[in-house]
């Protein structure tokens, strides 16, 4: 008698049904492109000792696979929360953080994520910045979005290691001073403080000269009483923070435009008194936001906070801006971070999904898109790097001018080109998962949302490409050391000229990247000879220009790493990388009056279409 089929066992059989999901090894060891490209930077024996010390680069490469993803996990899942009150009206303003927030905390100070980038006496000085960008890309996509109070606190300890080579610093300052810089990069997860960077009021922007409101009225020598509303502070819950103010004259009555033309000076404000309670800072809210919501971003009333004025006075903006150097280089930590953890989890999902009879990794549309992401990731990766061993050595004072002036104009491209890259890799990222990247659970979506804040934390692309035109119309000329560097690669190809003119690919790649090079230069010196012409045209295309600029320079890092290595494979990343998109191509001959007039929905009346109270029927358009 032949048995009946079983539901419940076919039921259990469909219960129990999986996807195996993906795995992550560790984070260093397993990065072949970083084993590849970190070797062109550190000496093999400086090397080997940062990576096999205790707390070293394999250990937080296992750890960003294991126990830092945990608390990152929690941290997505316990955001943090604001407590105005009790249940009966008593006033507490307390900020509350979950488990894995506070336990990123202790992670970084254990691996010395913001410290080793100031140890001292170990002669590691002149790669000390490199190594520890490193550890912040290692860290970064495993931290919970931690790495960006991490950011400010290593800009804090940044300015303050600057202060401290003043030989005219006040003596209490400097005492101040001191004693929070080495809670700003201690390894004692007991000593360890984060730092904020309170400047972004309700005017809101990068323009802090123009929407700074916040004043300040001495009460001792160096000590002010801030008053003001703080719109943006990332990491609230940080035991000091920078702020930006204006000082007044407490027995002089001014108007607010009088306040708004007033100079604006820099302050050190420690975040609670002796006893614990907040010192003068009253918490009104928190940001909910479309990512970073493990962040505790709050807008604040600063009500007589106690500060020690840090800049001379009215040298405000000029002093804070030296952090820029240092979060600037967290973003492209964070961005690149991002994109080799995105692609990291889909290689290893696609050996473990099959569909239509075989694995992913066998059908040729995904690897040709896998191979995209990688060259992608690759010629951002090694701008990342070639960026942070450039302000390594200005940190450590050994710098060239060449290798100042490619740091400073390097600078703002790094942070957008970077902050744009990522988002091609995270969209398709998730899409190679299918419906299953779709959901929240499966952490991509997590990794997505964060990175949108990359192009516009720290100044957005179009700050950028400001910033990259004020460094290149700068007196010294940085423009020529990016000219020298790119040349004596294309020109000089070392004993692998031979080998690239037998490859027809390598010569057809090398002929566009220095067609695109020469007309970027060309343009370039236009806009410097010529200011009329910047602001008539090429203001248009400064975009442009700075992602020409940035993929041209990949592109001869990426040459460069081949002339070392020699290796075939590293000649095709080159080439890939110079074919995979356009170089250089602005639409220059575009006539820019229409244009305007379709950007902006410019009707023949000259009004703006799409603007205003009114419709064109005369109703009221809604608030949106």
């Amino acid at each position: 008698m032949s048995q009946k089929f079983n539901t419940s066992e076919y039921l259990d059989y469909l219960r129990n049904l999986h996807q195996e999901g993906p795995h992550l090894g560790n984070q260093y060891l397993e990065d072949q492109a970083l084993q590849d490209y970190i070797k062109d930077f550190v000496p093999e024996k400086i090397l080997k000792t940062v990576e096999t010390q205790k707390k070293g680069l394999i250990e937080l490469g296992q750890a960003a696979a294991g126990p830092l993803q945990a608390a990152a996990d929690d941290c997505e899942l316990t955001p943090p929360r604001l407590q105005l009150a009790d249940a009966f009206g008593k006033k507490n303003n307390q900020l509350a953080v979950g488990w894995g927030w506070k336990e990123q905390k202790q992670f970084a100070a254990r691996f010395h994520v913001v410290g080793s980038a100031y140890v001292e006496g170990q002669g590691l000085e002149p790669y000390q910045r490199f190594l520890q960008s490193v550890r912040m890309f290692l860290y970064h996509p495993s931290s919970g979005m931690f790495g960006c109070p991490l950011a400010m606190t290593d800009g804090c300890a940044y300015v303050l290691s600057n202060l401290l080579k003043d030989p005219n610093l006040n003596q209490k300052v400097r005492q101040k001073v001191q004693k929070t810089f080495n809670h700003l990069t201690s390894n004692d997860p007991q000593q360890f403080w984060t730092s904020g960077q309170w400047m972004t009021e309700k005017r809101g922007g990068s323009d802090v000269g123009a929407t700074t409101e916040t004043i300040a009225i001495q009460y001792k020598e160096n000590k002010f009483k801030l008053f003001g509303y703080k719109f943006f502070t990332s990491a609230a819950d940080s035991e000091v923070t920078l702020a930006l103010a204006r000082i007044i004259d407490p027995n002089q009555n001014y108007s607010q435009d009088q306040i708004r033309k007033l100079p604006i000076s820099m302050f050190l404000i420690k975040t609670h008194k002796k006893n614990g309670e907040l010192n003068g800072i009253e918490y009104q809210s928190l940001k909910e936001k479309l990512g970073t919501r493990q962040v505790p971003t709050a807008e604040l009333i600063l009500n007589g906070a106690k500060a020690t004025l840090l800049s001379p006075p009215g040298k405000g903006v000029k002093y804070i801006a030296n952090m820029l150097q240092t979060t600037r280089l967290y973003n492209a930590a964070t961005s690149v971070g991002f994109m080799r953890r995105v692609i990291a989890v889909c290689r290893d999902y696609c050996d473990r999904r099959s569909v239509f009879g075989k694995k992913l990794n066998n059908h040729p549309m995904q690897i040709k898109l896998l191979s995209d992401m990688e060259v992608t990731y690759r010629g951002n990766l090694i701008f990342f790097l070639k960026s942070s061993q450039l302000f390594s050595k200005v940190q450590a004072g050994v710098a060239t001018q060449d290798e100042q002036n490619l740091q400073r104009i390097g600078s703002p491209l790094l942070k957008l080109f970077t902050a744009k890259e990522l988002q091609f890799i995270s969209s398709e990222g998730m899409e190679i998962l299918g419906g299953i990247g779709y959901l929240e659970n499966s952490k991509l979506p997590v990794l997505f949302r964060d990175g949108q804040v990359l192009p516009i934390w720290e100044g957005t692309t179009h700050v950028m490409a400001h910033d990259f035109h004020r460094a290149i119309t700068q007196k010294n000329n940085p423009i020529s050391s990016y000219s020298k560097y790119i040349t004596q690669i294309l020109v000089d190809n070392h004993g692998s000229r031979s080998k690239m003119e037998e490859n027809s690919r390598a010569k057809e790649a090398i002929k566009i990247t220095t067609l695109a090079y020469n007309q970027l230069i060309a343009d370039i010196n236009e806009i410097i000879n010529n200011k009329t012409i910047y602001q008539k045209k090429y203001e248009y295309f400064m975009r442009d220009i700075c992602f020409g600029a940035s993929r041209i320079f990949s592109a001869v890092l990426l040459l460069e790493h081949y002339i070392k290595s020699g290796k075939q494979q590293d000649l095709e990343i080159f080439i890939r990388w110079v074919n995979i998109k356009p170089l250089y191509c602005p639409e220059k001959n575009m006539d820019l009056e229409q244009n305007c007039n379709l950007a902006l929905d410019r009707q023949a009346d000259g009004k703006l279409g799409g603007t205003g109270n009114f419709d064109p029927l005369g109703n009221p358009r809604p608030k949106f």
